[in-house]
């Protein structure tokens, strides 16, 4: 709506930093619900710190067992084709779609309780609460299912928005976003997440205006700090998503 959209673009420039402190000042005494951490090996300290200094913290590990009972879910569940809300299929009519590329099934958590406790994990929260300095608001959850998808003569499916490409997000004045593998993205066939890290400096004009970016001028001015995130079904981040990012295409089908 028009609201969201100038909010996503007032996001964009050092002035949102002013809205950021006011939010904080009024929802100092917002309350969120939580529920036991399943997450015991995870040292809030150094998530913070990495948060702070690369804007992605890795050490996070899935239960087999939730992501398991996850998969078990989704195979319950019809999920948006291609992200269209308007024509959706089963989870396990999937295979051999004519130019799927990409399905999501939004807010999971309404209906999965495992998912509602993930996501309200109390020390998630702890730490989420800490990088926002105010207690955060849940924004919404989301299953995706990328699909390897070629045309008739082997080559990969142009699609819409660049599905594949660097870009950022603009989701909020300050924000995070938890990521889950639900399947195993251990090489690079398998449309692994990638992050560029954060540094010091500001984000500069030239980023602010351009909410996307080609490989090119990703390998040519972050070389350095370009993250692939590789990992068995269960390997979890928290990630700053306000700088560029993109799923590579995958060879292989992937969930997060």
């Amino acid at each position: 709506n028009f609201l969201l959209r100038i909010k996503r673009i007032i996001a964009r420039f050092k002035f949102s930093k002013y809205l950021v402190f006011l939010i904080q000042i009024f929802n100092k005494n917002r309350k969120v619900e939580t529920f036991p951490t399943i997450f015991n090996n995870i040292n809030e300290d150094t998530a913070l710190k990495d948060l702070n200094e690369e804007g992605i913290f890795k050490n996070i590990k899935l239960p087999d067992e939730y992501v398991n009972n996850i998969l078990k879910y989704c195979e319950k569940k019809k999920f948006n084709f291609n992200r269209n809300e308007k024509n959706k299929i089963l989870f396990n009519e999937r295979f051999n779609q004519k130019n799927l590329y990409i399905m999501n099934l939004m807010n999971p958590h309404l209906d999965c309780e495992l998912i509602n406790k993930i996501f309200k994990d109390e020390k998630i929260i702890s730490i989420v609460k800490k990088y926002l300095g105010v207690a955060p608001k849940i924004n919404s959850t989301q299953i995706f299912w990328s699909i390897p998808c070629f045309d008739k003569n082997g080559k990969p499916i142009d699609t819409p928005n660049k599905e594949f490409g660097y870009h950022y997000d603009v989701d909020g004045f300050k924000f995070l976003k938890l990521f889950f593998y639900l399947t195993d993205v251990t090489d690079e066939d398998s449309g692994n997440h990638v992050f560029i890290k954060k540094n010091k400096k500001e984000k500069i004009f030239k980023e602010r205006m351009f909410r996307r970016i080609s490989e090119e001028m990703a390998e040519s001015n972050y070389k350095s700090r370009i993250y692939n995130v590789i990992g068995k079904a269960g390997t979890g981040f928290i990630e700053d998503t306000s700088f560029y990012h993109k799923g590579k295409f995958p060879l292989k089908e992937r969930g997060i």
